[in-house]
């Protein structure tokens, strides 16, 4: 791309760097190949060295077919390119998204009431937790004992599950908050706690956090399915607390503390409204959770998935 053999190494090495910086970001599956991808990073970095150095007067143009690269000082090549090159506009375009068709499956408060009488209490809880709180998933599996605070009624969101390990990388920086629940729903968690005081507040049998993957699989999937519903993931969670507290006019500010999102505006910025701790409190307690919750968490229900009856051959005595 026109850099001297000299400087070639050291934007090599410049490359090196940003892919291995950013491979995170690139989409496996998406609509650009790995090798696609990369060569779009080397090109940024001959742009930029062509830039910051501006040898012999070297100057780039692009277009959608080739990349010019013309030096002022030569007219005989002045306006050709002397590495013409095709581009893919489909390989190398961002794709363009259209919200309105992208799915969002969410649940209704009847369906959110299935999900708190489903048969495993420590899944029953789990969810009430997610509905009425609005973490993500991830943040609740790695939800401990000592991050429940003012006597059960605030999560203190600090880390996150990543498989069977737990880590204080989180989504955004905005992620680390105080969610303020409902005095119901605190109530049940301590008594789903039965007076533990350390470890996960959802472990699975050797204290580990439990797997995602099987509580999509294995509850709500079947239970969505039961009810004729479309099938969701943990997501389907977060999406009904933000739904009640949008229907309950919670002020922005504080929809967007309790979710873990970043300010939008400057008056965000400016509102000390997050800070007013019993304020808070008061809002979660007016607005309740927007669904029928179980008297105990222990109690017992009917299995939301019915199994089928076998009949047995009714025994013969001789």
């Amino acid at each position: 791309m026109g850099i001297p053999g000299s400087d070639v190494g050291d934007v090599y090495v410049d490359v090196f760097m940003k892919v291995h910086g950013n491979i995170g970001t690139f989409k496996r599956g998406g609509p650009a190949k790995l090798t696609t991808w990369i060569y779009r990073i080397a090109q940024n970095a001959a742009v930029d060295y062509h830039r910051s150095s501006k040898l012999n007067k070297v100057s780039t143009e692009f277009d959608d077919q080739s990349v010019r690269h013309t030096r002022g000082s030569d007219g005989a090549c002045a306006g050709n390119p002397l590495y013409p090159q095709k581009w893919d506009a489909n390989q190398l375009d961002l794709p363009l998204v259209e919200t309105s068709k992208q799915r969002r499956p969410s649940i209704t408060a009847e369906t959110m009431t299935e999900f708190a009488r489903v048969k495993s209490p420590k899944y029953r809880m789990l969810m009430i937790l997610a509905a009425s709180a609005g973490c993500r998933i991830g943040e609740l599996l790695g939800l401990e004992i000592k991050d429940l605070l003012d006597d059960f009624t605030t999560v203190r969101i600090i880390q996150q599950a990543k498989g069977k390990q737990l880590t204080t990388e989180l989504k955004t920086a905005n992620s680390v908050c105080f969610v303020d629940i409902s005095p119901e729903v605190a109530a049940l968690l301590k008594e789903f706690l039965a007076g533990r005081t350390t470890g996960l507040v959802f472990p699975n049998r050797v204290g580990r956090p439990l797997n995602p993957s099987n509580i999509r699989n294995r509850v709500i999937h079947p239970l969505l399915r039961m009810k004729g519903l479309p099938t969701g993931g943990n997501h389907i969670f977060r999406r009904f607390r933000r739904t009640w507290l949008r229907e309950n006019s919670v002020s922005p500010d504080i929809e967007r503390f309790w979710l873990g999102h970043a300010n939008r505006t400057v008056g965000d910025d400016y509102s000390m409204l997050k800070k007013n701790v019993k304020f808070r409190k008061q809002i979660a307690d007016r607005i309740g959770v927007g669904f029928e919750l179980p008297n105990s968490i222990w109690a017992s229900v009917v299995p939301n998935v019915p199994k089928i009856a076998v009949e047995q051959p009714e025994q013969v005595v001789a």
